[in-house]
């Protein structure tokens, strides 16, 4: 066999070796020559591209590739043939029906006996519908990331504008992280939870482990946690009461949301204590009225029925003197008419305390003025009045009002006081009148005041009735004043003409 005959029959078996791997695989192959001319017989690159064998053979296989990637393909052919390294690169051939489709095209050298490069056979593998398959996948993660984001931009835009303080807690080795916190929160710690971001419950709370403790509780259980309690801000000293919800909301979250209900809290406390004394205010009343009860029955029985019965006993007497013809002695009528003005008296006294004197045509003015001069008389306390101006007038509720709370500021300097006068002030102050009652007693200071005190509770219930306000303080140079200010002056004011 001669050397021709001989490389022949070695190319032909190369040919048929790399045509026997072309059909094991799902690679579309064909093979160029140390020129980077296509040599042999390929089957699989005429079926996967439609070009003939001649074209192939003719160095149009070229043709077949998409023009953007022939350099790039050309260039790594060239490069393989050079070194006799095996390249990898991606280019795209067209497929029979016109199709641009996804490749990836290795090469690999071949050598002869003296290892020299005299072959390069290239395999394309189509891998289009899996990078199709893989741009999907990441277009859906894409997508998925960016609904994820606008989920957590959301969901932080929720967070940070709800107006309920909110602090989030993450578990970290049995510990809890203060991670996260909304800007009410902010608000309601004064700027100081910043300063807390990323510290430990354990550190933050060492001195109030119930706090840690719900915390731990509410992951563990993953149930709704609420407890209320007492907390002191270290920085400003100031003690609120709140109630603390603690909220399991991801696998290592823990949503705390803090209230104040301080405010809430007092007014509860203020209802109560007003319920109370609402209570101890009708008990008192009831005992009240029935003193004034037994009271006017004594003054009926003691003055007038004492006074009817001597009358009466005197007209018997002189009945039997006229019957017997005897005359009537002007000392014995002189007698009479003095029981009968002794009754009139005694009768405007009682419907004078049962009665305020309004009901007689009185202004405010000189019915407090009447009333001071008789507890002047009765107590032996200077009692002066002092009102501007002096034509003042104000509707009879107004007036009743405030001529029973003078009344009962009496009545208090009377019984506690000590005082050796008194000063009733009257006086306008825009559409406001002012009344204060102030005296020179021992005086209270607001700390020790007896705000308890029916009398006081009764005077601060009426001038609220009227939509006033009411105050018992000591007075600046020793005892104590009584104000009221009453807001509906202007209307009354005007409506009288003043």
């Amino acid at each position: 066999m001669t050397d021709r005959q001989r490389t022949e029959k070695a190319e032909l078996g190369r040919a048929a070796r790399i045509a026997a791997l072309a059909d094991a695989t799902f690679a579309v192959m064909w093979s160029v020559d140390r020129h980077g001319v296509p040599v042999g017989d390929h089957a699989r690159w005429t079926d996967f591209t439609g070009q003939a064998q001649a074209e192939l053979a003719s160095g149009r296989w070229k043709d077949a590739v998409h023009p953007s990637d022939r350099d790039l393909l050309t260039e790594t052919v060239a490069a393989s043939l050079k070194d006799g390294a095996s390249r990898r690169v991606e280019c795209r051939l067209r497929r029979a029906d016109g199709e641009w489709r996804r490749t990836v095209v290795r090469t690999a050298p071949i050598r002869d006996d003296n290892d020299v490069i005299d072959e390069l056979v290239l395999a394309a593998v189509d891998v289009t519908e899996r990078q199709r398959a893989e741009e999907a996948l990441l277009t859906d993660r894409i997508a998925a990331n960016e609904a994820a984001l606008r989920a957590q931009a959301r969901t932080r835009a929720l967070f940070q504008g709800l107006p309920a303080p909110l602090f989030a807690w993450e578990e970290r080795g049995g510990d809890f992280v203060l991670t996260d916190y909304n800007d009410a929160a902010a608000a309601f710690s004064r700027g100081n939870v910043a300063k807390l971001l990323g510290q430990r419950a354990t550190q933050m709370y060492h001195d109030a482990p119930d706090i840690v403790e719900d915390l731990r509780r509410c992951f563990d259980t993953q149930a709704l946690i609420q407890r209320e309690m007492q907390y002191r801000f270290r920085t400003s000293g100031l003690e609120t009461t709140l109630v603390a919800t603690y909220a399991f909301i991801a696998p290592n979250i823990v949503l705390v949301h803090t209230e104040d209900i301080t405010e809430r809290r007092r007014d509860e406390l203020e209802l109560e204590r007003s319920e109370r004394e609402l209570r101890e205010l009708t008990a008192h009343v009831d005992r009240v009225r029935e003193e004034e009860r037994a009271n006017l029955a004594r003054n009926l029985h003691d003055d007038l029925g004492q006074s009817l019965t001597a009358l009466k006993m005197d007209l018997r007497a002189m009945r039997r003197q006229v019957e017997q013809g005897l005359p009537l002695s002007a000392a014995r009528l002189d007698a009479a008419d003095q029981l009968v003005d002794g009754l009139i008296a005694s009768g405007r006294r009682i419907v004078a305390e049962i009665r305020s004197p309004f009901f007689e045509e009185l202004g405010l003015r000189e019915s407090v003025e009447s009333q001071a001069a008789d507890f002047s008389e009765r107590f032996r306390i200077r009692c002066t009045v002092v009102c501007t101006p002096r034509d003042l007038r104000v509707d009879e509720r107004t007036a009743m009002v405030l001529y029973r709370i003078v009344q009962e500021s009496l009545t208090n300097v009377a019984r506690h006081a000590a005082a050796s006068s008194v000063t009733i002030t009257m006086r306008t102050e825009r559409d406001c009148l002012v009344l204060q009652v102030e005296d020179n007693g021992r005086g209270i200071t607001t700390e020790v005041a007896p705000i308890n005190q029916f009398g006081i509770i009764g005077m601060r219930e009426r001038a609220l009735a009227l939509g006033g306000e009411f105050a018992v303080r000591g007075a600046p140079r020793g005892g104590t004043v009584v104000e009221v200010t009453v807001h509906v002056l202007g209307y009354s004011l005007r409506k009288a003409g003043t």
